[in-house]
C-alpha cells in the first residue's frame, strides 16, 4: 500500500487508539500520587512531555509544527563538557525525543503504518551511523572516551536521522510540504530580528538561547542553509509582485545578520551557496550582474566591522604574535585561522596511529572542522561512510532537479542542492554536520526533499485521469 494513502483499519484501530489513551490516563493518574515528592519543575516538565506525546500521536503534523520553530527557539537545558567539544542539550532534544516516542507507538497500534519508509539514504545513515557506533565503542572500551558523553553524542546524531525519517513518514501531500517551507521562513526571519536587536552591542550576533559565549559560526552556517532554499524557490517559483518584495526584504535582512556574524566560514560558505547558482540556474547574466555590482559596492556600503574581519584574516602581526602565524600557499593567515591550521596538522598526525576506527566520537580534543574531526574521532571507516552518505544525498537531489517538471519543487531542489554544498565549505571551518541548529533543520528539509517525488507523481497521475 502506497505510503501516501495510508489510512487507520477501523475499526480494530479506533478500538486500540482507546485503550491507548485509557491506558494513559491510567497512567497520569498513577503518577499524580508520587508527584507531591517531586520538584515543580519535574512536575511542568512531565505534564509537557504528555501534552506533547498526545499531540505527537493524534495530530503528528502540530508537534511538527512546534518542531521546526524549537530548533532555533528553544532555550538549552544544560551542557556536558568533554575534550571533544560540549554536548548542549536543549528543549529540542527532548520534543524529539518524545515525537519519536509517539511515533513508535503509533506503529504499534496502527499496523499500516512503517516504521521507516526505504529511500536511496537508508543504507548511506545506517553504515555512517553504524561506523560511529563501531569508533566509539572502542574508544570507550579503551578508555578514550567517556561513555556517557560518547553515548549521548551518538543519541544526538541518531536524532538528526529520526527527524528525516519521521518527515518521510508523515509527508503526504504538496500544501503540507508548503506549509514546513513557511515555517521555516517564519522562523528564520523571528532568528533575524532577534540577531538584528543585538547588532548595537558592535558585539558579533548569535542565535537565540546559545549561551553565555554564543556561537556565530553556527547561525551563519544556518542562515546560508535557508538562504538557499528560499533563493532557489525565488528563482524558480512563479511570485506575485507582493510576495518578491517579501522575499526580497527577508533576504535582506538575513544577509546584514550574516555580515554581523562576522563568520568568514560562513562567508565562504555564502560565496560557495552563489556560484552553486550560478552553475545550475539558467539566468545566470542577471546573476553574474549582481554579482560584480556587489563586489563594486561593497567596499563602500558593507559595515566597517565585516570589512575588518575581512582584513584581519591577511593581518601580519608584529612581536610575539608573529610566531603563532602559519602561511599556506605563501599567504600569512591571522592567529585565530592559524590556530586552526595548527589542530589540524596535529590531528593529521594523531589519526596516523588509529586510521581506520580512528580515535572515537569525542575521544581527541574538539577541533573546529568537520573533515578533520570526523577523520580523527571515526578514521577511514568512519570518514568514508559520511562522504558516502552526502554524496548519495547530492546525487539523489540533483536527480530531483533534473527530471522534476513542478516550478515549486525545482525551486527546493536547487536550493537545498546548493545548500548542501555550502554547507561543504562551510564545514571546512566548523563541524557543520553535527551541529545540532543546523543538522536539525537540514535532514528535515532532506526528508521532504527525498519524499516529494511520491506525492508529485500521485498529483501528475491525478492530473492525466
Amino acid at each position: 500500500m502506497s505510503i501516501l494513502n495510508l489510512k487507520m483499519s477501523l475499526p480494530d484501530a479506533q478500538n486500540k487508539t482507546i485503550i491507548l489513551t485509557g491506558l494513559l490516563l491510567i497512567a497520569i493518574i498513577l503518577v499524580s500520587h508520587f508527584v507531591v515528592h517531586v520538584s515543580s519543575t519535574i512536575v511542568l516538565g512531565f505534564s509537557l512531555a504528555i501534552v506533547v506525546f498526545t499531540i505527537s500521536f493524534f495530530h503528528i503534523k502540530i508537534a511538527l509544527y512546534i518542531l521546526i520553530f524549537s530548533m532555533l527557539l528553544s532555550p538549552e537545558i544544560g551542557m556536558r563538557e568533554t575534550g571533544g567539544g560540549g554536548a548542549t542539550i536543549r528543549v529540542d532534544d527532548f520534543l524529539i525525543l518524545i515525537i519519536s516516542i509517539a511515533w513508535l507507538v503509533k506503529m504499534a497500534v496502527i499496523k499500516e503504518f512503517g516504521l521507516f519508509v526505504r529511500s536511496k539514504l537508508t543504507l548511506p545513515i545506517f553504515l555512517y551511523f553504524t561506523s560511529c557506533i563501531v569508533s566509539t565503542a572502542i574508544g570507550i572500551v579503551a578508555g578514550r572516551v567517556e561513555a556517557p558523553t560518547g553515548i549521548l553524542f551518538m543519541v544526538k546524531y541518531f536524532e538528526y536521522f529520526l527527524i528525516y525519517f519521521i518527515v518521510m513518514n508523515y509527508l503526504r501531500d504538496r500544501k503540507e510540504a508548503e506549509i514546513f517551507l513557511m515555517l521555516f521562513i517564519v522562523t528564520c526571519t523571528l532568528v533575524c530580528c532577534f540577531a538584528l536587536y543585538q547588532v548595537p552591542a558592535d558585539g558579533r550576533v548569535t542565535a537565540p538561547f546559545e549561551g553565555s559565549s554564543g556561537e556565530p559560526n553556527t547561525l551563519g552556517g544556518y542562515l546560508v542553509l535557508i538562504f538557499s532554499v528560499m533563493m532557489g524557490v525565488f528563482l524558480t517559483a512563479p511570485f506575485s509582485r507582493t510576495m518578491r518584495i517579501i522575499y526580497g526584504s527577508i533576504f535582506a535582512l538575513m544577509f546584514f545578520v550574516l555580515l554581523a556574524t562576522q563568520s568568514r566560514g560562513s562567508w565562504m560558505a555564502f560565496a560557495g551557496m552563489y556560484a552553486g547558482f550560478l552553475v545550475f540556474h539558467k539566468r545566470k547574466i542577471e546573476m553574474v550582474l549582481v554579482l560584480i555590482t556587489a563586489l563594486l559596492l561593497g567596499p563602500v556600503f558593507l559595515p566597517d566591522s565585516a570589512k575588518d574581519r575581512f582584513r584581519y584574516t591577511f593581518k601580519k602581526e608584529t612581536g610575539w604574535a608573529s610566531r603563532y602565524q602559519e602561511s599556506v600557499a605563501g599567504v600569512t593567515l591571522d592567529t585565530s585561522a592559524s590556530a586552526r591550521v595548527r589542530d589540524w596538522k596535529d590531528a593529521w598526525q594523531h589519526f596516523k596511529s588509529k586510521p581506520v576506527f580512528g580515535y572515537g566520537i569525542t575521544g581527541w580534543k574538539f577541533i573546529d572542522s568537520q573533515y578533520v574531526r570526523t577523520l580523527v574521532e571515526t578514521g577511514i571507516l568512519g570518514l568514508g561512510t559520511f562522504i558516502f552518505l552526502i554524496g548519495t544525498l547530492i546525487r539523489q537531489i540533483y536527480n530531483r532537479f533534473k527530471s522534476t517538471r513542478d516550478d515549486l519543487f525545482r525551486g527546493i531542489y536547487l536550493g537545498f542542492l546548493v545548500g548542501t554544498v555550502a554547507l561543504l565549505i562551510h564545514g571546512f571551518s566548523a563541524n557543520s554536520f553535527i551541529i545540532l541548529r543546523i543538522m536539525e533543520p537540514f535532514w528535515f528539509l532532506a526528508g521532504i526533499v527525498m519524499i516529494s517525488p511520491k506525492f508529485l507523481e500521485e498529483e501528475t497521475d491525478e492530473h492525466y485521469v
